[in-house]
């Protein structure tokens, strides 16, 4: 009886093998949908629809993205987590997806459990960008400037990364400033070139075009080494925040059930797509740099800024919403 029940097993794991097998094979054979977390015309959002390219190019059947603003990335992680696990919904998000449990209340799943990463394959610094109303060139000086004026600047929240990362910021430098809250990087800066906030955490492409106008500074770059992008502008840490770093990846992720022929098909489509001479200049004009992580690196980083984040939440006495 055992070994008939061990045969039995062995059949049907042969048998679901054979049918994940079939499925990468066959896929994809429908649309794919990429769930975007901020409102059109952010980096998020470009890099998504500049992957949607690729992939449509690459397979043959159409790919297109679908943005899905509010509550700083859930609502969108929601939408996959209750996708079926087949590489048709895809999350195309950053770092942020690492903040979930932090800046939510009450956040219902276990992200690495609950999705899993297809591809990581870009990374960008965020910049200090300010209004050019604001009598300060550089970040000593704003925070002089925040320090003699508690509560009356503003701060143009973008979502969960750039939120948590404003929130580090008011509390190792020790200001006083007021998070208002808009969808995506685009709407954001408008409130800052409007003079509506005063300042936000972009990605660099954003501020240098407003700063080449005279519109916007960027005083600092978020990560612990200067960007290639901008070498000219110091990190926060140089510029007075000691121990600032924080670092925006673009990650690509399915429900973790997915049947890993299938995931790995599509790792290896994204990241050729991300590479490609269509792609490649268009997420540089972004301010991203390409990564080469594989599935279990981009799992491995996943985690780790899961980890982190909770740490410093803990250390700093952040409370989520």
């Amino acid at each position: 009886m055992k070994k008939f029940s061990a045969l039995l097993c062995g059949v049907a794991f042969g048998a679901a093998a054979f049918v994940s097998a079939a499925g990468a094979q066959d896929y994809p054979s429908k649309q794919i949908h990429f769930i975007v977390p901020n409102a059109p015309g952010g980096p998020t959002d470009s890099a998504a629809r500049i992957l949607a390219e690729r992939l449509t190019a690459t397979f043959g059947q159409s790919a297109i993205v679908e943005n899905r603003p509010g509550g700083l990335g859930q609502i969108a992680f929601d939408y996959v987590a209750r996708a079926p696990a087949d590489g048709y919904t895809i999350l195309l998000s950053t770092g942020s997806v690492a903040l979930q449990p932090v800046v939510n209340k009450d956040f219902p799943y276990d992200v690495a459990k609950t999705l899993t990463p297809a591809a990581i394959f870009a990374e960008s610094p965020l910049v200090f960008g300010i209004t050019s109303a604001l009598p300060v060139k550089t970040l000593p000086e704003f925070i002089a400037y925040a320090k003699a004026n508690p509560g009356k600047l503003n701060y143009a929240s973008q979502g969960a990364l750039d939120t948590f990362s404003n929130d580090l910021f008011k509390i190792m430098a020790g200001v006083d400033t007021v998070t208002i809250r808009y969808n995506g990087n685009g709407p954001a800066v408008a409130a800052v070139l409007a003079n509506q906030s005063q300042y936000t955490l972009p990605t660099p492409a954003y501020v240098k075009a407003q700063e080449a106008e005279g519109k916007m500074r960027g005083l600092a770059v978020t990560t612990a080494k200067r960007s290639a992008l901008w070498p000219e502008l110091p990190t926060m840490a140089e510029a007075g925040v000691p121990g600032y770093d924080i670092n925006v990846w673009f990650i690509a992720m399915v429900h973790a059930n997915t049947p890993r022929p299938i995931l790995e098909k599509l790792h290896k489509a994204l990241m050729d797509g991300a590479k490609s001479p269509e792609a490649a200049p268009r997420l540089r004009a972004l301010g991203t740099t390409q990564t080469d992580y594989t599935i279990e690196e981009a799992k491995q980083l996943l985690v780790r800024d899961l980890a982190m984040w909770a740490k410093i939440a803990k250390d700093t006495g952040f409370k989520p919403e």
